[in-house]
């Protein structure tokens, strides 16, 4: 099964940060395709440079305030079947449901490790990846 974890935002960098930081760190079962999106619902703070640091991240922008605007916008852009809705302010929670209480074994890395993987074989094959 592949997996889009969108997670929807409103003036919360700060938070987000800690959240993406804690997703970067998640485990993942070995063959899940990932990626993750974030909605930003018009924040007046920085939260593009804040999903800047993380390049494997795609960033989407929606005018039309409320959370269910900004989930639709992240649903409609995703690219896997299967799509998990992460909190923007919950980095206790974070640590992904994907976990789903397996602890780590030798087939599984954490979510870096796989789009670093991912970096390495698109521009081994010299094909990028879609942005």
């Amino acid at each position: 099964m592949d997996l889009t974890v969108i997670i929807c935002t409103w003036n919360r960098a700060k938070s987000l940060a800690v959240v993406l930081k804690t997703l970067e760190a998640s485990v993942v079962p070995e063959g899940l395709e990932w990626e993750v999106l974030v909605v930003d619902n018009g924040s007046r703070d920085d939260v593009g440079s804040v999903v800047g640091g993380f390049p494997w991240i795609r960033l989407l922008q929606e005018s039309q305030p409320g959370s269910y605007a900004a989930r639709n916008r992240g649903n409609g852009r995703r690219r896997n079947p299967a799509a998990r809705y992460v909190g923007s302010r919950a980095p206790g929670t974070t640590r992904l449901k994907i976990k789903m209480g397996v602890p780590r074994s030798a087939n599984q890395r954490s979510l870096s490790a796989t789009f670093a993987a991912k970096r390495r074989s698109d521009e081994r094959s010299n094909h990028p990846r879609p942005a």
